[in-house]
């Protein structure tokens, strides 16, 4: 693929936006410490065994 073809966008403070706009301050407390980095579902079997119930955290 061509350069001029590529126009990357991303995901960034609730909007797709290009690439060239999303910018994010050296002050932001997930590039200090990393917290950015951990997520995750859990799942929990109901009492009965019938369903799963996932909680995002």
């Amino acid at each position: 693929m061509a350069k001029d073809n590529f126009h990357p966008y991303c995901f960034f403070n609730g909007q797709i936006v290009p690439l060239e706009q999303a910018k994010v301050s050296v002050t932001t407390h997930a590039l200090q410490y990393g917290t950015g980095v951990f997520g995750g579902i859990r799942g929990y079997l109901a009492a009965d065994g019938s369903t799963v119930n996932l909680f995002r955290l």
